[in-house]
């Protein structure tokens, strides 16, 4: 008979299993093991990449979190989950500070708080405390009372100038050419707290609980307008950049390179084959595709607020893609027809539209296609937080690691539970399960012929269009 492990022995287990499997890959790699203390630039990206370590990776954070909710006070696990906010304060006040910038050169011996606080208004002693509520969560690192240092954190908020440099200029210039990792960072912290404050009264308000407009949201009652026109808005043109740069520092976040190029099998298309990009940023993922298939003709689609930082990227990554042609940038209303007729596979991101409007977009670019045309839709694969049973027609269609007794089912993973709520806030859309993503496409006219990627993380789903006999119905929500 086998014996009894509780679920604190069942957690150890894995913590000690999975942190040696961890530091195996690093080793065997000639790499040094990862350390939140580094402040050099990580150069295990390859070795974090490998299955069993990544997977090991998500099981030992996983049991850690799980291990830390199991034997602190329950009172005070929440209050300090109540009181997060404000570490998304200090990390806008770090960034908008310059302080990564102002302690690049300074490496492990730091730099006197004194010293930081000259490039910005900030009070020093004020600024201190706000780098220490970061320090104690492994971002910054306090090396002596009042001395900061970066860590491997903290790096991922330099934009790439100089601190003086950065003092001297207009804000709305801080993050052009950069990232995007600290424009997207400050946009959490910003626009995304402003809006979730006001989500409990939305939800509970009678007039609008149950609407999915996307002018029922937290946002308009936060700022008084939708979003887009909140960002398009005279008085916002810095808000409106920083959002743009921030899309690229989220396509690069988000991007799963390996997978999206495998999703199909790109080598295959004829040359001169045209493969569409909605909604595509300023082409990020265009961009990755056509590095590995130059015989495809890429085009991008978003809005016209993207235009000229769309065209900067591409003239610093690739000067000659727009004007040969091989590469065309473009405005297009997400909702209105698609202009582009017969294009092989077409890329689509949907999380901040409501099922209603991702079917109208979608039942629009099904009008667009031919018999032979894909859809690959790129988001988040939202799991649920218990084990599901299996559902006969979506279960096939998921892949996801083996989850250890006794961890959750997202495998500690919440970043986009985090990113649905945030859709919540400001468009009243979301991010999808595969029943609801499995709902959308088939109302719209589409059959999910497979996932590439794994539950609970970015995925790419291929679609194909649905045969005229088997289409659905106009449907009203």
């Amino acid at each position: 008979m086998a014996e009894y492990q509780s679920e604190f022995t069942q957690l150890i287990q894995l913590i000690n299993t999975s942190a040696h499997t961890v530091a195996q890959g690093y080793s065997d790699a000639g790499l040094p093991h990862p350390s939140a203390n580094d402040g050099t630039p990580p150069l295990s990206a390859h070795t974090a990449a490998q299955a069993a370590t990544h997977q090991a990776s998500l099981t030992l954070v996983a049991a850690c979190r799980q291990i830390i909710a199991s034997v602190m006070v329950p009172t005070t696990y929440v209050h300090e989950i109540a009181m997060a906010f404000h570490y998304s304060v200090a990390i806008r006040v770090a960034i908008e500070a310059h302080v990564a910038e102002a302690l690049r050169d300074a490496g492990d011996k730091g730099l006197h708080v004194n010293e930081i606080a000259k490039y910005s208004n900030i009070n020093p002693e004020k600024l201190a405390r706000m780098l220490r509520i970061l320090a104690i969560h492994h971002i910054f690192k306090e090396v002596t009372p009042n001395v900061f240092a970066n860590n491997r954190a903290s790096l991922t908020f330099d934009k790439g100038k100089d601190a003086k440099t950065l003092a001297a200029t207009d804000p709305a210039e801080w993050y052009e050419g950069s990232n995007g990792y600290a424009a997207l960072f400050t946009l959490a912290g910003e626009d995304g707290m402003k809006s979730s404050v006001h989500l409990p009264d939305i939800l509970q308000d009678p007039k609008v609980a149950n609407s999915y407009d996307p002018m029922d949201t937290a946002t308009v009652k936060a700022v008084g307008q939708g979003y887009w026109d909140y960002l398009s808005a005279a008085g916002n043109e810095t808000k409106l950049r920083r959002f743009n740069t921030a899309m690229i520092g989220s396509q690069i976040l988000i991007s799963a390179g390996d997978r999206l190029l495998d999703c199909i099998n790109w080598g295959e298309l004829p040359s001169g084959s045209v493969c569409v990009d909605i909604g595509g940023g300023v082409g990020t993922q265009s961009m990755l595709i056509r590095n590995e298939h130059p015989h495809l003709k890429m085009i991008v689609q978003d809005t016209a607020s993207l235009e000229k930082q769309a065209k900067q990227f591409w003239a610093s990554v690739d000067p000659g893609a727009i004007p040969s042609g091989r590469v065309e940038w473009s405005i297009n209303d997400y909702l209105g027809p698609q202009p582009v007729k017969d294009a092989a596979p077409e890329d689509s991101h949907r999380h901040n539209l409501s099922d209603e409007k991702a079917v109208q977009l979608l039942r629009r670019v099904r009008d667009a296609c031919s018999p032979a045309s894909k859809v690959i839709l790129a988001d988040h694969l939202i799991p649920f937080a218990c084990p599901t049973p299996p559902n006969s027609e979506t279960a096939s269609l998921v892949k996801k690691p083996d989850v250890p007794a006794p961890l959750l089912n997202n495998m500690g993973v919440s970043r986009g539970y985090l990113l649905d709520i945030f859709m919540m806030s400001l468009y009243n859309a979301q991010e999808r399960t595969i029943e609801q993503w499995n709902s959308v496409v088939t109302k719209a006219d589409f059959k999910i012929d497979y996932i590439a990627g794994n539950e609970g993380a970015i995925v790419y789903i291929v679609l194909s269009p649905t045969p005229p006999g088997e289409r659905t119905p106009l449907c009203k929500f």
